[in-house]
């Protein structure tokens, strides 16, 4: 299979697909191509090397993922709140001072500019 071929199909398929089934059917076709199948793959598709051998690790092993799962669970970005300790409070007080609008709701506006709030 060329590389042109692979980048049509892949064109077609991988947007369509979660990202978990993208990194399977990205290394089942590298497996198949052989020598060089990573590689011709990886140009075709764009995707990483790293995340292809991770496909060829989850062919090789029973996924302990569910099946609608992408990721292990806990996998990700950590809310701001866990990063940073107090974040919200000291939001809170670099606006509190000049806001506006209606207490009730969530949404609140400052007459603060960019600048001064940086």
């Amino acid at each position: 299979m060329t590389e042109t071929a692979l980048k049509e199909k892949y064109r077609k398929i991988l947007p369509k697909l979660t990202e978990r089934q993208r990194r399977l059917v990205v290394a089942a076709d590298a497996q198949s191509l052989g020598r060089g199948g990573i590689k011709l793959v990886r140009l075709a598709s764009g995707m990483a090397k790293i995340t292809i051998h991770k496909g060829l690790k989850e062919l090789e092993k029973e996924s302990d993922l569910p099946k609608n799962r992408s990721r292990v669970k806990g996998a990700g970005r950590k809310k701001i709140e866990v990063v940073q300790p107090g974040i919200i409070e000291a939001l809170d007080e670099l606006v509190d001072p000049e806001t506006r609008g209606d207490p009730e709701t969530c949404l609140r506006w400052t007459v603060k500019s960019s600048r001064e709030l940086v």
